[in-house]
């Protein structure tokens, strides 16, 4: 027998990123999670998380898009090259080698 959820009531008026947290288990392509952090490093400067990128970029899809499965269609069949900066295609035998980055936070600059 499965538990009942709890109905979340959110004030519409309330800013975003101030409303109440739910949760969310997904695994991203290890080139999409090092292109995040790339993200999160260009937006260091406003202290902006991870969390916060992917939660931007969901506001900013259209709902309704009539576009959305071509879309999905199309992000299906983009490759590992497509998602990484070109500065970072440097290697002769058509790999890229990233460190993955731990949980929590970076270092704010100037405080390594």
């Amino acid at each position: 027998m499965s538990k009942a959820r709890a109905i979340i009531r959110l004030s519409l008026d309330e800013r975003l990123r101030e409303s109440e947290r739910s949760a969310t288990s997904m695994s991203l392509p290890a080139a999409l999670v090092h292109r995040l952090d790339l993200l999160a490093d260009e937006a260091k400067d406003i202290d902006a998380t991870r969390s916060e990128i992917i939660g931007m970029l969901l506001a900013q899809a259209e709902l309704g898009n009539e576009n959305l499965e071509l879309d999905i269609l199309r992000y299906r069949k983009l490759k590992v090259a497509d998602v990484v900066p070109a500065a970072e295609k440097t290697s002769s035998d058509n790999v890229i080698s990233i460190s993955p980055r731990g949980p929590g936070r970076p270092a704010k600059s100037g405080n390594q």
